[in-house]
C-alpha cells in the first residue's frame, strides 16, 4: 500500500505597494553530476536599506524551475533544501522592484550537506512540490523540512492567494505487509505562529 502525504504551512496577510522594475541580477553555482543535496540560503545583508520595493528571486536547475519567492521588507530571506533533477549549474535570479540589489547587499550561498543515505533521519528537498515529485521516504523515519518559500508576509494583495498555496511537500512511503496497520504521526514546527496542514492520501 503506498501513501502520499502533504504538508504546508500558514501566513499573515499584509498589502505592500508595486514598485517599479529596478534591474536584475544572477548567480550561478555549479554542482557535481552526483545526486547530491545542497541547502540553499538567499538574504539581504543591509536590511536598514531596504524599506521599499521588493525581490523576486527565481531558483532554477538544469531541468527548470525549483523555487520562488519574493523578497521584501517584511520578509527578507530564503532557505531552501535542493537536489537537482540534471547535472547543470544551479541559478539564482534575482529581479528588483523599487529598490536595487547591490545596494541591499541581497546575496546567495549553496553549499552540499552530504547526507548519508538510509537511516532514521531524512532531509526534505525540492522538487517535491506535486504529488508527482513525491519524496520517497519511509514509514517510521523522521523528516526535517522546511517551507520557506511560503511567506510569512504576502507580497501584495495581488499575490496573497499564490502565496498562501505555497509550501505544500509531498512525500510517498509504501506500508509493508498486505494487513492494515495504526500509524501515528507527529508534526512538530517551532515557529508557533504559523499553522501547519498535514493530509494523508491512499492510492
Amino acid at each position: 500500500m503506498c501513501t502520499l502525504v502533504r504538508i504546508a504551512a500558514g501566513a499573515i496577510l499584509l498589502a505592500l505597494p508595486a514598485r517599479p522594475q529596478s534591474g536584475s541580477s544572477v548567480r550561478q553555482f555549479p554542482i557535481s553530476g552526483e545526486r547530491e543535496t545542497y541547502g540553499l540560503t538567499v538574504s539581504v545583508t543591509r536590511p536598514e536599506l531596504f524599506t521599499s520595493g521588493a525581490i523576486d528571486v527565481e531558483v532554477r536547475d538544469a531541468s527548470g524551475v525549483l523555487i520562488t519567492k519574493t523578497l521584501h521588507p517584511f520578509d527578507l530571506d530564503l532557505s531552501a533544501n535542493l537536489k537537482p533533477r540534471a547535472p547543470g549549474p544551479i541559478t539564482v535570479t534575482f529581479k528588483a522592484k523599487g529598490v536595487s540589489v547591490e545596494q541591499v547587499r541581497a546575496q546567495a550561498h549553496l553549499v552540499p550537506l552530504h547526507l548519508s543515505s538510509g537511516g532514521s533521519a531524512v532531509v526534505a528537498a525540492l522538487p517535491n512540490r506535486t504529488w508527482q515529485q513525491a519524496q520517497v521516504i519511509e514509514l517510521g523515519q523522521t523528516v526535517f523540512g522546511s517551507s520557506d518559500e511560503r511567506p510569512y508576509v504576502p507580497s501584495s494583495t495581488k499575490n496573497a492567494y499564490a502565496d498562501l498555496v505555497k509550501g505544500f511537500q509531498w512525500f510517498r512511503f509504501t506500508v509493508p505487509g498486505t494487513e492494515p496497520k495504526l500509524a501515528h504521526f507527529v508534526l512538530e514546527t517551532p515557529d508557533r505562529d504559523v499553522p501547519p496542514d498535514l493530509d494523508v492520501f491512499e492510492p
